[in-house]
């Protein structure tokens, strides 16, 4: 056993851990944040978004959906 590890040492992280790329999460989590960030904004604390802000959100929306689901080879 490796110190730190609960593997054994014959056994690597990357032979049990799916690979997946971090583009869409990335991606998926900024472009929510953002959108709800502005919608806390106008719901909690009163403010009222700006139509920059919701043009700034929208583009933030489209961009992550462009990664999200753009073609990806295996």
């Amino acid at each position: 056993m490796r110190l730190g590890s609960n593997l054994p040492d014959d056994v690597q992280a990357s032979e049990i851990l799916p690979t997946v790329r971090a583009e869409p999460v990335e991606a998926r989590a900024g472009g929510v944040y953002i959108f709800v960030a502005i919608v806390w904004l106008w719901a909690v604390d009163g403010v009222r978004p700006t139509p920059w802000d919701i043009a700034g959100a929208a583009l933030a929306l489209a961009g992550m959906g462009v990664i999200m689901f753009a073609p990806r080879s295996a």
